[in-house]
């Protein structure tokens, strides 16, 4: 009978402790501050440039070697970095100006992305536009065709569909 009674008495002993110890575990996860671990460029906006090809080009519709010769053109044709309020390299530039090209976001989401303010995202990408329209014609590709487009003239100098049957 003892023997009985002391197998029940460690059966709750250690029920006791197996809920202690769960009711410490979950109170450290409610008290334990939560580091959500977001990849955010911001401030590391570098580590754009260490993506592979793949990825680059997904996200910046050039391949990396492509964005290097546009860096370098751009920089023969004129644009600097910023050093205003804080440094704002080519590099940079070039790729918030790929980023906007690129993908639907604002200048407020970009701003975050590339840790600037809104007006120093706008300000760079009008620079790099600026710079590029003057030479851009080896790195815009247009859509094979006006029909493709539904235009009556396009921009590169496309004749009209009905000027081509002629």
């Amino acid at each position: 009978m003892a023997v009985i009674f002391l197998k029940q008495f460690q059966n709750l002993v250690e029920e006791d402790r197996s809920k202690r110890k769960r009711a410490v575990v979950e109170a450290l996860h409610v008290l334990r501050p939560r580091v959500n671990i977001i990849l955010k460029s911001g401030t590391e906006w570098q580590i754009m440039l260490d993506m592979d090809d793949h990825t680059f080009a997904r996200h910046f519709r050039v391949s990396k070697t492509r964005f290097e010769v546009l860096k370098g053109y751009l920089q023969e044709g004129g644009l600097q970095s910023d050093h205003s309020h804080g440094l704002l390299p080519i590099a940079k530039k070039v790729l918030m100006f790929l980023w906007y090209m690129g993908n639907q976001n604002c200048f407020r989401e970009i701003s975050d992305k590339f840790n600037v303010s809104s007006s120093s995202s706008h300000r760079a990408i009008l620079q790099v536009l600026t710079t590029m329209s003057t030479f851009g014609w080896p790195f815009v590709s247009w859509p094979k065709g006006c029909a493709s487009i539904g235009c009556d003239e396009h921009p590169d100098g496309c004749p009209r569909e009905d000027d081509a049957n002629q």
